[in-house]
């Protein structure tokens, strides 16, 4: 009984304050915003306790927070999944700027160096490099920029002396500690390809 007596009143109270408000209005174009207005409230007013009635407060408050939880969720694996594809492709764009850098370093130590790869792990540090060599030769000089694929071998076996393969392993040695001072990798990180 004493809810539907508190109802009454706050209708009063707002017909009251209506009132009060039409008399303070003294332009008649404001009069009519001002009926409106107040209708709408006192509506509002007389609807609120059948409203609270069919519509559990509670309820809800706990559906709209689930539907937030999960449109956050969704925005969350949205950006995860651009932000993985996009690691990729960065770390990809990345190995290939650092072999361009590690031929290049390679080159101008005096190195005859075809191509290399660097591999880096989620952490952007190289796990991997990999190193072709040109093989020194008649037509190949250590500075040469011949590329591999300009070359056309003939069936025919070389066979190296053994002082050209230990000058060759030493050469080697000397580029596998160059890489590893500068690049700060391991040996076992560390391939060099001889290539034809």
């Amino acid at each position: 009984m004493d809810a539907i007596l508190n109802w009454m009143k706050g209708i009063l109270v707002l017909f009251l304050i209506g009132h009060v408000l039409l008399y303070l209005v003294q332009n008649k174009t404001y009069e009519k915003y001002v009926h409106f207005f107040l209708r709408i409230l006192i509506l509002l007013a007389v609807m609120a306790p059948i409203a609270s009635r069919l519509i559990d407060e509670d309820t809800l408050i706990q559906n709209m927070e689930q539907a937030q939880f999960f449109q956050e969720l969704e925005n969350v694996q949205n950006i995860n999944a651009i932000s993985s594809a996009e690691t990729a492709d960065y770390r990809l764009q990345y190995e290939e700027a650092c072999s361009g850098q590690v031929e290049d370093t390679l080159r101008q130590k005096g190195y005859a160096v075809a191509y290399s790869k660097v591999t880096l792990n989620e952490v952007y540090e190289i796990e991997h490099i990999t190193i072709g060599m040109e093989k020194s030769g008649d037509n190949i000089e250590k500075n040469s920029s011949v590329h591999v694929s300009d070359i056309e071998i003939p069936a025919i076996e070389i066979k190296e002396t053994e002082e050209k393969k230990e000058h060759t392993s030493q050469e080697y040695a000397e580029l596998e500690k160059f890489v590893c001072e500068n690049y700060l990798v391991d040996k076992m990180q560390i391939q060099i390809e001889e290539v034809r």
